[in-house]
């Protein structure tokens, strides 16, 4: 069976403690590829220096995202792998999120929620081409929401769509030109190529925690454990 490359915001320890909206019983699997989420109030921009992404010439060609768009806000590296995050413009949720309080049913993430948009940048490094399994997440944890909001983050395509860009890093149309390692598809990046990730979270202002998570596999499709990278960039929004 192949995979698709997803981006989870939310914990299944967090997950435990809500339930799905007009449910009584928390879910057993994650929600689909999701960003961070956001209550109501708006946050201030966030004040940082302009710079530039990877050069949109070197965006993979089954990446959906643009490169050089936003803001950059924090940048982190491992190994072959650089991560930036860029801090994009902020949007309303149009519904309410699918999660809920348990005690009193009302979601966690309700129509009108101000999120804040990021499009997270993963560039190759190195010097060799790397095959993603598939199962790379991106997560967002934000210190100035209480509890388990602080890793949720809404699905709405629109809210990323406003932005110029795409919930889902991939691009569909490509997903049937991706080689085929074993059983595995996987999403190739030479060196010096990148791809974005659009993630959201909460509006309001407090310390983020960016983490993005890379596994790679062998032409045989076996995960290489040894080589998984976890990098996680400080972000401030002011």
């Amino acid at each position: 069976m192949t995979s698709t490359l997803r981006f989870v915001s939310v914990t299944a320890a967090l997950l435990g403690a809500l339930t799905i909206a007009g449910c009584s019983s928390a879910p057993s699997a994650d929600p689909a590829p999701t960003a961070s989420e956001t209550p109501s109030t708006p946050a201030p921009e966030v004040t940082a220096t302009k710079a530039p992404a990877a050069e949109s010439g070197n965006r993979a060609s089954w990446a959906a995202n643009p490169l050089d768009v936003g803001t950059l806000v924090g940048e982190g590296n491992e190994g072959s792998w650089q991560v930036q995050v860029f801090r994009v413009g902020n949007g309303t949720t149009t519904t309410d999120g699918i999660w809920a309080l348990p005690e009193s049913g009302d979601p966690v993430m309700p129509a009108g929620s101000t999120m804040t948009v990021y499009n997270v940048v993963v560039t190759n490094t190195g010097d060799t081409v790397q095959r993603l399994s598939g199962t790379e997440g991106i997560m967002i944890e934000h210190a100035g929401v209480e509890d388990y909001a602080a890793v949720l983050g809404s699905s709405e395509d629109a809210l990323f769509t406003e932005q110029g860009l795409s919930r889902l890093a991939y691009d569909l149309d490509a997903i049937d030109t991706l080689p085929v390692y074993g059983e595995e598809k996987a999403y190739e990046l030479a060196p010096g190529e990148a791809f974005g990730a659009a993630i959201s979270t909460w509006a309001d202002p407090g310390a983020l925690k960016v983490s993005a998570t890379l596994n790679v596999m062998d032409e045989q499709g076996k995960r290489l454990v040894d080589q998984a990278a976890i990098i996680d960039v400080a972000v401030t929004q002011e």
